[in-house]
Formats: C-alpha cells, sequence, structure tokens
C-alpha cells in the first residue's frame, strides 16, 4: 500500500464511502473514492468516468453494487473532478498510468476478489483500448455508452486545426460541445448536473484526438480482446454513437455481450429504468467464471 502513496483519507459519512488521494507516476495528485459492501465482496468494479465528469456523480450507483456485495472503486482521472492537472488535458499515456494506479489499489486492497473494469462514454472507450494495450489480469470489462464514435464527429478541418493546436498548445482548453439534456431523461439529475462545481466541459486538442483516433483504432481491433466484454448503448444516445458499438460488437469476440438498451440516453445509470440496466448488469457478473485464481 505504502507504493500508491495515499494521503488525506476519510470517511464521508454523506456518501456512505472513502475518499482519499494518491499520488501518480508524475506527482499528479488523484482523487479515488471507495464503496463496500459490510461483508466481503464477492467481486470489485472499478470504474472510469466520462469527459468532464467525476466519480462521485456514481453514489448512488455504487450503492446498488454494494447491495449485492460488490465494491466499487473509481478516480477522477487527470483534469476531472478532485484531481490534479489542467482541467480536461492528459495524454493516452498519463491516463492509462491512471488506470494502473486504479487497478493496483484494489488488488493490493482486495487481493484474490475478482475485478471488473468499467468505463463510462470516454471512460468506456479508455478502458477498451486500456485492455487491448495493457492485457491487465482483470476477471471481465464493462463499457456502457463508450465513445468509439461520436453522433455529430468533429469535421476534418476541425481536425485539422485541433491536430496544429495539440503541437503548439497541446493544454489548452476546449468545449467537448456536451449538452446536459442529452445525458438523461431524468430532469433531476440534468439539473443536478448542471449545478456541480465539479463538473466542467473541458477538453484539449491532444487528448480530443488520441479519444477520435483511440474509437477509430477499437472497431479496427476487436478481435483482439481477451477478457468477457459487456457493452451496453442507449438507441436514444445523441452523443455516442450506438451504431458504431452493435458494429464492433457484431465481428469482436466471442466472449463479448452487446445490448442495445432500447429508448436509453447516454447515461444509462442516470434513466428512469436504471434498476433494470443494474440488474442486467449484475446477472452478466453472475455468470462470469470467478473460478481461476486471481491475485
Amino acid at each position: 500500500m505504502e507504493a500508491l502513496k495515499l494521503s488525506n483519507y476519510r470517511e464521508l459519512d454523506q456518501y456512505a464511502c472513502t475518499e482519499f488521494f494518491a499520488t501518480g507516476f508524475d506527482n499528479t495528485k488523484l482523487h479515488i473514492v471507495s464503496w463496500m459492501p459490510k461483508a466481503i465482496p464477492r467481486a470489485i468494479i472499478m470504474l472510469v468516468h466520462g469527459s468532464g465528469d467525476h466519480i462521485l456523480r456514481y453514489d448512488h450507483w455504487a450503492r446498488f453494487f454494494n447491495d449485492e456485495r460488490i465494491g466499487f472503486v473509481g478516480l477522477d482521472i487527470r483534469g476531472h473532478g478532485k484531481s490534479g492537472g489542467k482541467r480536461g488535458h492528459g495524454t493516452l499515456y498519463d491516463v492509462f498510468k491512471d488506470i494502473d494506479l486504479l487497478i493496483n489499489y484494489a488488488k493490493v486492497k482486495y487481493p484474490n476478489i475478482p475485478r471488473i473494469l468499467y468505463g463510462q462514454s470516454m471512460g468506456g472507450n479508455l478502458v477498451m483500448s486500456y485492455v487491448i494495450a495493457k492485457k491487465p489480469n482483470i476477471n471481465g470489462l464493462v463499457s456502457t455508452s463508450p465513445w468509439l464514435r461520436l453522433i455529430n464527429p468533429p469535421s476534418n478541418f476541425f481536425r485539422k486545426v485541433s491536430k496544429l493546436l495539440a503541437k503548439l498548445t497541446p493544454s489548452i482548453a476546449l468545449s467537448n460541445g456536451l449538452n446536459s439534456k442529452n445525458l438523461t431523461d431524468d430532469e433531476l439529475v440534468i439539473k443536478s448536473y448542471e449545478n456541480d462545481p465539479l463538473v466542467h466541459d473541458k477538453i484539449s486538442p491532444q487528448l480530443l484526438l488520441e479519444v477520435l483516433e483511440t474509437g477509430d483504432s477499437l472497431l479496427q481491433n476487436r478481435h483482439r480482446f481477451n477478457v468477457p466484454l459487456l457493452v451496453l448503448h442507449g438507441t436514444h444516445d445523441k452523443i455516442a454513437s450506438w451504431r458504431a458499438c452493435a458494429e464492433f460488437s457484431k465481428y469482436t469476440s466471442k466472449n463479448t455481450c452487446f445490448k442495445s438498451w432500447e429508448g436509453g440516453y447516454h447515461e444509462l445509470h442516470n434513466d428512469y429504468d436504471k434498476e433494470e440496466v443494474f440488474g442486467y448488469i449484475t446477472n452478466w457478473i453472475d455468470q462470469l467464471p470467478f473460478s481461476r485464481h486471481i491475485n
């Protein structure tokens, strides 16, 4: 645990969870939150959020899993939430190192308990790319509304300008163009999102280009997944393309399960039928081959 350089460890009564900070590979302070059931968890979910988002927005989702004796831990990736770094900026290398830290924390804190990596939106893209590149020792991967292709992708001109900016000022803040009305069908969640001081709409040209490129790469390298993968995507998603997910899943590994969620918006975990989404994920987890030893 000392190698993780944890600090400011404290209980958050209002969230019924634990919050602390870890030091990243380049001394960036990374905000981590852990929700654990009272009994020994039967599995650990490790969540990576999307662009402009932060981990504390998943408090209700974590509690759902805790009720099923599944632990839940996530971090604010650099440039997001309470973590350090310029808002919305980080290279793919940097973010992969952050995910390394998250997985290592779960491995050290809860050894021999099955680990499931989980990504939402941009985080879905990141965890899928991470698994192909790093081949981590995990038992499963969940990706909800992954950013493989955007509904309104940047024009070729915008891409060229972004490439120029990435060379000259790679961390300059651009708007991610996200419309909060497209997140969910729950107006209360939208209002909370719009008033959340930890939410931002920033993304750097370097991170934007790298995520766009990894989305294209995932569609070309879908056959390279070596772990069970669950992909969920709502048909009413106006941010990330569910058709791209369907295309990806059609020709990927036999270990991939794709569920097209009829009428679902971008944040399935915040839609009115989130309990059904939760049930689908937990049923999938229950069918994973957890019998093999994991250290």
